[in-house]
């Protein structure tokens, strides 16, 4: 599709562009998710193994989403804003250990 000469050369960039992008979820989902970490031989628990990858991958999205619209300024906003797999994990990592402390210390004033 790229080295079709009809088209104009912004529309291959554009596929390229796409097709890059498909590419980087993949390996994202295999290095950081641990989407080509599965060791076993039935196909059907392969499939499902596949479906907590991408349902890890649909949960850092939907806590994106959700720190983004409580966010309070433009530096919280475009952190949550360009985090990538690795660095979304790492986000929501230190946002449970913070409400974890928070509880910790509640849990100490109120004993």
């Amino acid at each position: 599709m790229c080295s079709d000469p009809s088209w104009p050369d912004e529309k291959g960039a554009e596929f390229y562009a796409l097709r890059w992008q498909i590419e980087i979820f993949f390996r994202e989902r295999k290095s950081d998710l641990g989407l080509c970490d599965f060791t076993g031989q039935d196909f059907e628990s392969y499939e499902r193994y596949v479906d907590v990858c991408l349902m890890a991958f649909l949960f850092l999205e939907w806590f994106r989403a959700s720190r983004m619209k409580i966010a309070r300024t433009r530096k919280e906003i475009g952190r949550w804003k360009v985090a990538r797999t690795r660095g979304l994990k790492i986000l929501v990592r230190q946002e449970a250990l913070s409400e974890s402390f928070r509880l910790i210390r509640t849990q100490k004033l109120v004993a």
